[in-house]
């Protein structure tokens, strides 16, 4: 294995991972030149040239080899009309190609140990005082009707022992079966010195052959509760799904994602299940079921377009909120509320980049991304409190101690 540049994929139906290997293309997009990653050449690019990338595939597609995409936010105003958001200095895309794939059955296949403890250093976080201003400001849309509800997120950054590696990190949260979410992933590209590590429980979309039918599937989360130890789950869960400001949110996002869908192939989207819950380490979410039908010979291209950015972490309606989190927001989210896509074989899906972090190794830093859905029924300070809840749950999953509150 070339542990300098691999991608891994956790596959929570047998608890195994799909370890991909030894890539053989690989790009790093940004609004107008790309990077390859395997020769380092730099070569004038484009938006329209991207999409013509994503417009290869399409769902009938059974690949040998696996190909990844990194979705980044920041390429999400591409899709809504918006181009002239996308920033010019930041990455947006990163696609992979590789060239062999291998199942693992246990993660000490990979790191050969078992790391029990990450210790990192804050540096910087969430204020309470900066965050009320924003939350004002989104509040202020909502009152005046520019949008009904927007997702207001907020940087965390970390120092990082030297002495620790990619495969420590690795080890760190996916050792242990307790806690993985359904699409958490990690990606290790050593020359450009970053870990991109998820736990994402979130689906933007998986793609189902059922006989002679594909069907789409996304299952959008609004709504949290933080729940200090396991037998107060059920309590928790009580609560939070006979909350009318939760609910709202949800339901809220669960209709524009039904109305995304359907803009795929313009085939009827239908919500499976209105809400269930969903439970990951010190907290409890709820989520819905939404799917479609599709044609063998739609293309990613015409999905991603019609669905990302995902819904949960914009807001309503989909185009505006994006504008004003533009303006309000002090920071690019890049990979964290990105999504990752995975096509290999029959597994085609791809995340919602929450409970998501960059380790860059080169800065010795790490970055993690955290924030919540904001209608006219939220309160600043449970908001706050709420993206601290969440970055708390990843640092458990890391088994990192907690820090205090800003």
């Amino acid at each position: 294995m070339d542990k300098k540049f691999f991608s891994l994929f956790y596959l929570p139906e047998n608890r195994e991972f799909l370890l991909c290997d030894k890539p053989s293309a690989s790009y790093l997009f940004y609004k107008d030149f790309k990077l390859n990653l395997i020769t380092a050449e730099r070569t004038d690019s484009s938006l329209e040239e991207l999409n013509m990338f994503l417009d290869q595939y399409k769902v009938s597609d059974n690949l040998d080899k696996p190909v990844v995409w990194h979705l980044y936010y920041d390429l999400g105003p591409a899709f809504v009309d918006l181009e002239d958001l996308v920033p010019t200095h930041k990455p947006i895309a990163l696609f992979i190609k590789y060239e062999q794939s291998k199942i693992l059955k246990n993660i000490d296949e990979l790191v050969g140990k078992n790391l029990t403890n990450l210790k990192l250093k804050a540096l910087e976080y969430p204020r309470f005082k900066k965050y009320k201003e924003r939350f004002e400001k989104i509040y202020n849309h909502l009152l005046a009707g520019d949008c009904y509800q927007a997702n207001l997120t907020d940087g965390f950054y970390f120092k990082i022992n030297d002495d620790l590696n990619a495969f420590d990190f690795i080890s760190a949260a996916f050792g242990q079966s307790r806690g993985r979410g359904a699409y958490s992933h990690a990606t290790y590209v050593e020359s450009l010195g970053k870990l991109f590590l998820s736990n994402s429980p979130e689906c933007l979309f998986e793609i189902k052959k059922i006989e002679d039918q594909f069907n789409i599937v996304s299952m959008p989360i609004k709504g949290t509760i933080k729940v200090n130890n396991n037998s107060e789950r059920l309590k928790a869960w009580n609560t939070l799904s006979q909350s009318k400001k939760d609910q709202g949110e949800l339901f809220m996002i669960t209709d524009l994602i039904r109305n995304d869908l359907s803009k795929v192939e313009f085939k009827r989207a239908i919500v499976r299940n209105k809400k269930l819950p969903l439970h990951v380490p010190g907290l409890v979410h709820q989520f819905s079921i939404v799917n479609s039908e599709i044609s063998p010979e739609t293309t990613l291209f015409k999905i991603v377009k019609a669905l990302f950015p995902g819904g949960s972490i914009t807001g309503a309606p989909k185009k505006r909120v994006i504008k004003i989190l533009s303006e309000i927001e002090t920071y690019n989210r890049g990979f964290y509320c990105g999504s990752t896509i995975i096509m290999h074989k029959e597994l085609k899906a791809a995340s919602i980049n929450i409970r998501s972090a960059v380790i860059d190794f080169s800065q010795k830093e790490l970055f993690y991304g955290a924030g919540g859905g904001i209608t006219l029924l939220s309160n600043d300070r449970e908001e706050f409190d709420e993206s601290y809840s969440k970055m708390e749950s990843f640092l458990q999953f890391l088994k990192v101690n907690n820090i205090n509150k800003g």
